[in-house]
Order: structure tokens, then sequence, then C-alpha cells
């Protein structure tokens, strides 16, 4: 089978027949994903490479028959053969055998990763960790230490220069790449969360039970879809927020009972959310989100359990059971946001309170309180002066994360806004 070749299960990119053989590098992706493995398909294609794509194990395995690749970008889980034993497939054939291959994985468990090394992987990365663009160096770095393309160096100048060249026919520069991505990532999301919201009223108005998760498995993969092109067009807000949100949803459709009036909340926050972050300046969606400090004030709170998704979600979590010292910490250190539990606010002195809310406004932070589903029930809006919001207890895990990630990007917009503003004020006298 040749590379150009189409097979069931696979997808391939080629270059114009009219061109003279070209000096090109070829990848086969294997990823059962098919939004991921056609993202990277694009990708790839437009910077130069010839990519073939493989959804499973015993079609990579087909293909690597009869076809010799510059590299493998190979996922460990895979349906009906694994990508460890694909990978061992691959040293055990003569004509393959040195082919490197990077196996890829979103997941961070340390046996299977293990596994992928002693098979003899010649790198081992996280999805989650790279971007089109990071993963475009680590390949051109692998190719370049195998040496399985002398002209490598020279094709990837040329690329990014944005150069016509015999090895780089009908590929564009990264940067003019990039704006293409962002703007087809814009352009798809106006219209994906009109049907977001279309999707997200129909199960609020739905019985909310297990009759229509479809409905839920329709959000979540239309989230998928919306984290997969942000991070291609390294838009990492949107990405970050998209994937946490997925969480969530996943949380719901896999554990119906946890379907109540907190999480709902939260999800049409999150909803509106993405409304607000369509309206930013792409240049400043496009920055690395700052790390988000957040302090959690709850007697019962186990912050074993937080740590690792807070973490996820690029923000810092300060766990702390004693409300007095609470409110020092709160009132001596910047936090983004503030968790804590309502039936404390009581034991606490009101003074401590008022200190914390009424503060300066460089200093005011958002504070959510936690009550239980009876009283969140009851009550539309904190009574108590400074609250911003609420959340039912015990907390659904990726329901405080997604609650507190929302609430720092709407810091972090708002900052934005109002230095906007400042600067306009300033160039208007």
């Amino acid at each position: 089978m040749s590379a150009n070749s189409q097979s069931e299960g696979a997808a391939t990119s080629s270059p114009s027949a009219e061109a003279p053989e070209p000096k090109v590098d070829s990848i086969l992706i294997v990823d059962d994903d098919e939004i991921t493995s056609r993202l990277y398909l694009d990708f790839f294609s437009k910077v130069g490479f010839q990519v073939t794509v493989a959804h499973d194990g015993p079609t990579a395995v087909g293909i690597l028959k009869d076809f010799r690749p510059s590299l493998v970008l190979l996922d460990i889980f895979l349906p009906g053969m694994n990508g460890v034993e694909v990978l061992k497939y691959i040293r055990s054939r003569r004509n393959i055998y040195d082919v490197p291959v990077i196996m890829f994985s979103s997941s961070s468990t340390t046996r299977h990763v293990d596994g992928a090394w002693r098979a003899g992987a010649t790198k081992c990365l996280a999805k989650d960790d790279f971007d089109p663009y990071q993963l475009l160096k680590v390949i051109r770095t692998v190719l370049a230490d195998e040496k399985a393309n002398e002209s490598l160096r020279e094709v990837a100048v040329a690329v990014e220069q944005g150069e016509k060249t015999p090895y780089t026919t009908g590929s564009i520069s990264l940067d003019s790449l990039e704006r293409e991505n962002r703007e087809t990532f814009l352009e798809e999301l106006a219209d994906l969360r009109t049907r977001l919201r279309k999707w997200w009223q129909e199960f609020i108005n739905s019985d909310q039970d297990r009759s229509a998760r479809p409905k839920l498995y329709e959000l979540m993969r239309a989230l998928h879809a919306v984290a997969e092109h942000a991070h291609k067009a390294r838009l990492r807000r949107f990405t970050l927020f998209g994937r946490v949100f997925q969480v969530m949803l996943n949380e719901l459709y896999q554990r119906p009972h946890q379907i109540n009036a907190s999480t709902l909340r939260t999800a049409s926050e999150a909803i509106d959310l993405l409304h607000v972050l369509l309206e930013t300046p792409i240049q400043h969606l496009a920055q690395s989100p700052l790390p988000g400090l957040v302090l959690a004030i709850d007697k019962q709170i186990s912050p074993r359990h937080l740590v690792s998704p807070f973490r996820e979600a690029n923000l810092n979590l300060v766990a702390c059971r004693d409300f007095e010292v609470a409110m020092d910490l709160a009132v001596e250190n910047r936090f983004h946001l503030i968790l804590v539990d309502g039936t404390l606010l009581s034991e606490g002195r009101p003074e401590r309170w008022d200190e914390l809310t009424s503060g300066p406004p460089e200093r005011s932070t958002p504070v959510v309180l936690s009550l239980n589903q009876v009283e969140l029930e009851q009550r539309s809006s904190s009574v108590v002066e400074g609250g911003h919001g609420l959340i039912g207890r015990p907390w659904v895990v990726p329901e405080a994360t997604l609650k507190a990630l929302s609430y720092v990007l709407r810091g972090q917009l708002a900052d934005y806004h109002e230095a906007s503003m400042k600067r306009s004020a300033t160039a208007g006298t």
C-alpha cells in the first residue's frame, strides 16, 4: 500500500500530481478521536508533511505492512489493538523497526507510559501539554535527530519564512496559518455558540433525566470540538475553558443524580461566558491564562480531592478550615476567587467579613457561597453583602473547578477591559 492510497478507517493527504517527486516527510497519525486526528491531518498537511491517518490499531498495522512513514504519532489508547501493541509490531518489523514513534495520550497513568517506554517509544507526550505548533517543533527535532531526512532543517526554515521551495510546495507560513486557524475558529464558534445555548435550553426544559442524556452528549461533543479547534488556533483560554466545561458535563452525563439547581446554574453561567469570550479581542484571548489563586474556606473540605483538578484548570487552591485564619489570608493576599461555606459566616465576626468585602476596588475579590441544596434553591442570589454567586454542597468537584475557572476568567476579562478604557481615556487627553 502506498502512502497516497485510501483504505477503510484511514485518511491521507497527498501533494499535487504536477509537482516533481517531493522530498517531504510522511507522518502516520493513529488516533481514534476523529476530531483531533482531522485537525492534525489538516495542520501538518498545510506545513508541508504528507499525512496518513488511522483510527484504530488494526488499520495502522495494515498500513504499516507496505508503507514506511518518516514518523508515527501514536495514541496509547486505541480500539481493537492498543498503542503499545502497535509499537511492539513496529519494533519487530525489519523494514520499519527504526521509525521514530511518538506516543501521544491524554492519560497520565504511569503504568501505560512506562509500558510505552519499555516497548521502544522515541518520546511520550501528553496531548493537553502540546498544541500543534509545539508538536511540530518536537517532530522536526525527532526527525533531525534520527537523520530521517537530511533536508529537514532547510524545509523547517523555508516553511517558517513562508517561502515556496520544491520541498514545501503548497505549504504556508506558520504565522499566516495561525491567523487562518483563529479566523476559522471564531467563524465556527459564532454559529456553534447559538446551537450550544439552544441545546442547553432544551435540556433545561426537559425532565433532565436519562432520556435527556443525548442532549448532554451533543453538548459534550460540541465542547470537545471547541477545545480542539481552540487548541489548534493557540487560544489557550478557550482551550482550557472548553476542556473543563466538557469534564463537568461528562460528570452529569455519567452521573445524572448530580444534576441539580447548582450544577445547572454553573453550566448556564459557563454558556454565557462563551459569549463573553467570543466578544473579546483575539489578541487578548491568545495570551496564556494567568494562574488563578483560589481560597476555599470550608470545615469539611478535602483538599486532596480538589488540588489536582484545580491545578489542571490552571488554578492554585489554598484550603482553610478556620474562618478567622482564612480572613487574615484573604485580606493580606490577592486572591482571584474565594469559595466559602455559608454556614461559617455566622461563626466569624461581622467586621472581618466587612473588611474583606468593602476593601479598595483593586483588592475586590468575587465570593461564591457554598450552601446545601435546600438553601440554594430557596435563594436566587446571595443576601450577604459582597457575595457574587452560589454553589451547592457537597461540592461536585468538576462543578467547583468550572465555577472557579469561570470567575477567574471573568475577572481577567474585566481587568483587560478596564485597562483598555484607561488607555483610551489617556489617548483621548
